[in-house]
């Protein structure tokens, strides 16, 4: 039987309520979240980079080589879906 000078179990360490960050962490976020700003702002600023050249429209050749090597995969599927 458990008296008030022997307890029947030993009491557990809780964590005391709701954990808050102290003020030098929140700091050390506070100061890294502003770095990524101006890292941001900073690479906002930077003027985008001139465009290369302009593309060629694709000839009327090119297309239909593309379009037959399409149309031969596509049969070429539909024939083994069949098998």
């Amino acid at each position: 039987m458990a008296t008030a000078t022997t307890p029947a179990v030993k009491a557990v360490p809780q964590r005391g309520g709701r954990r808050r960050i102290s003020a030098a962490g929140r700091k050390r976020i506070s100061e890294a979240a502003k770095a990524r700003w101006a890292a941001r702002r900073k690479a906002a600023a930077k003027p985008a980079p001139a465009k290369k050249a302009a593309r060629k429209p694709m000839s009327a050749a090119t297309k239909k080589r593309l379009s037959l090597l399409a149309k031969r995969r596509w049969a070429a599927r539909k024939k083994a879906a069949k098998a």
